[in-house]
């Protein structure tokens, strides 16, 4: 059997045409609305697989993002209680019934702008006038102030925006009701409400969401450019061989 032939600039072109595709996936990345975590998982080590299963010939070019999949393929809208092992849930009610506190951060009005990936609802300003004056153990409340509930003048109740979530004859509690401040560390303060889920809980449906596809796109985009190299290189790998082989039988 013939010695295999050495396939240098072939194996080179493969290594810069997934390099190639991991610039173009960032840069889409960059300019759509994903989050950080999605585009750090292109500029992590193992981004490039390469030699792909051992093969010198194949790359691969993934996203080390756990939750890549979602944002990339999209997903149906769910009931997020549905999805949750209660079992494993520590706190329980008075009638023995597993429940949550869920967190939600508020932003602070200051009108600047930035990424929308980076972005929280922010507060009006009015609320935001109180809460910024929050102690520890004090909360924002819609009623009177007294003891350690601090009133917000401006709060509006809650109003879904995914349907599902639409209870009808039910008027939620406005989105900073029961609001406390957490001062940071040398950094702005965090603002959070809570709101208790149990297996029970009505609402609580997550919207579905379209995929980005950014990697077909970035592949679709880098395609013409990529086999360009490889044909280039392929060739100038049969040419060292041809010439090898003529020379070697002189």
């Amino acid at each position: 059997m013939p010695p295999p032939i050495p396939m240098v600039h072939t194996e080179q072109a493969i290594q810069a045409a997934a390099e190639l595709v991991r610039w173009a996936w960032i840069q889409l990345a960059e300019g759509s609305d994903v989050p950080h975590s999605y585009i750090a998982g292109l500029e992590s080590p193992g981004t490039i697989v390469y030699p792909y299963q051992g093969d010198p010939l194949a790359v691969s070019v993934v996203n080390t993002f756990l939750g890549v999949g979602r944002i990339e393929y999209g997903f149906s809208a769910y009931h997020l209680p549905s999805h949750i092992d209660w079992g494993h849930v520590l706190r329980h009610n008075r009638a023995g019934r597993p429940y949550l506190f869920i967190p939600f951060t508020h932003g602070a009005y200051r009108g600047h702008k930035g990424p929308a990936r980076t972005q929280v609802r922010a507060m009006p300003p009015a609320i935001y006038r109180v809460a910024r004056q929050l102690q520890s153990g004090q909360y924002l409340t819609a009623g009177p102030t007294g003891g350690r509930a601090l009133h917000a003048p401006g709060m509006q109740p809650y109003r879904p925006a995914f349907r599902r979530n639409i209870r009808p004859g039910y008027q939620h509690a406005a989105m900073q009701e029961r609001m406390v401040r957490r001062p940071g560390r040398g950094r702005g303060s965090t603002y959070l409400t809570f709101r208790t889920m149990t297996p029970d809980s009505q609402g609580w449906w997550i919207p579905g969401r379209t995929g980005v596809e950014l990697a077909r796109q970035a592949q679709q985009d880098t395609a013409p450019a990529a086999r360009a190299m490889l044909e280039t290189a392929v060739r100038q790998d049969m040419e060292a061989a041809l010439r090898q082989s003529i020379g070697g039988r002189r």
